[in-house]
């Protein structure tokens, strides 16, 4: 009864009740502090002087510049906890450089377009390839952007469907076929036969996967693609026997002299039966 009372006695409860004011007052200088640094910050992230209002992009050559500065212009719209903007140079999420504060810097390293595709088909007779809708591809065959018309032959054509597998072919996509791989098996070894081709003399300018088992290399010609001559190969053959034995046949009269006065009148080279 004594150890009861003794707790319960007027001093200890008086020391308790100041102890809970203390502790009180200390929560309420937190919030208070937390409270005015908050609003400290939420002022000085608005301050023109840190905030991006420009971006720059430098890099992109096939990308549209304005494209890019769209995105990343949506991409830093809104606030963090709803009253920071997200402009605020010092909160930034985007892996990009500010410079002088205000600067949004971006810097693009864009695939490189060495080559188009150009459909599934070749371009029937009379048709243009000004009216053909192409693609560029980089050096693994991955085509990811449309290409705007080029007059001559200013980049080496493939027509074919994206892919060796009939139900995976172009006519499943309905939409873009940026994002598709072509031939993407045999690209490396086709681009490697066809520069051996320009090496030998040989003006190529598209490449045709007539069907699953054969290609077509088509020469450079005044007419258009669909009558100009052309290479036939196979597509599970050597390519490296290909071109020895095209080679040792441009290098044997008398085709080597009929080959050169009478290119304009050659239909096809078909490379399909060995050296015969």
């Amino acid at each position: 009864m004594k150890k009861k009372s003794i707790l319960n006695s007027p001093r200890l409860l008086e020391m308790k009740k100041k102890r809970r004011t203390v502790v009180k007052r200390k929560i309420f200088v937190f919030s208070a502090i937390f409270v005015v640094v908050l609003v400290g910050l939420c002022f000085v992230s608005r301050i023109e002087k840190i905030n991006i209002n420009t971006v720059e992009v430098s890099g992109n050559k096939v990308i549209d510049t304005e494209f890019i500065k769209e995105i990343a212009l949506k991409k830093i719209q809104g606030s963090y906890l709803f009253v920071i903007p997200k402009t605020n140079f010092l909160l930034t999420d985007i892996e990009i450089k500010v410079r002088d504060m205000q600067v949004l810097e971006i810097q693009v390293k864009e695939r490189i377009g060495l080559y188009t595709w150009c459909g599934e088909s070749l371009p029937t007779e009379g048709v243009g390839l000004e009216d053909v809708k192409c693609y560029f591809m980089d050096r693994e065959g991955y085509i990811f952007d449309q290409a705007p018309y080029f007059s001559g032959d200013v980049y080496f054509k493939f027509f074919g469907p994206l892919t060796l597998e009939k139900e995976k072919e172009l006519s499943s996509i309905t939409d873009s076929p940026a994002g598709h791989y072509f031939i993407p098996d045999l690209f490396a070894r086709v681009v490697l036969l066809e520069d051996t081709f320009r090496n030998m003399g040989l003006r190529t300018s598209a490449l045709f996967v007539s069907n699953d088992t054969e290609m077509e290399f088509y020469l450079e010609s005044s007419g258009t693609i669909a009558t100009a001559p052309k290479i036939i190969f196979n597509q599970n053959a050597d390519f490296i026997k290909i071109a020895e034995n095209l080679d040792a046949a441009l290098s044997t009269p008398p085709f080597q002299t009929e080959f050169k006065e009478k290119y304009n009148s050659l239909s096809y080279i078909d490379l399909r039966f060995g050296n015969k």
